[in-house]
């Protein structure tokens, strides 16, 4: 049997492999949102939340979030 684009069945065949495909893709991209890389471990670790405990007690404040970096400093002998 040859292809031919206007057969019904391989519109149809066509269609659902489509379907197929962005159903796949959209549940990868769902699951990579979830993961946590190394980059977010390494930020979280210096992220401090000086007002944590207020923001507990009072739900209408906002909580603050201050991200502090390592500095590395590298100059090479002349």
């Amino acid at each position: 049997m040859k292809y031919n684009p206007s057969n019904n069945l391989y519109k149809i065949t066509v269609n659902l492999f489509f379907v197929f495909l962005f159903t796949l893709s959209a549940y990868s991209q769902e699951g990579e949102s979830k993961k946590e890389t190394g980059l977010d471990k390494f930020v979280e670790y210096f992220t401090f939340y000086p007002n944590k405990d207020k923001v507990a007690k009072d739900s209408t404040l906002y909580l603050s979030k201050i991200i502090t970096a390592p500095i590395v400093s590298y100059s090479p002998r002349n």
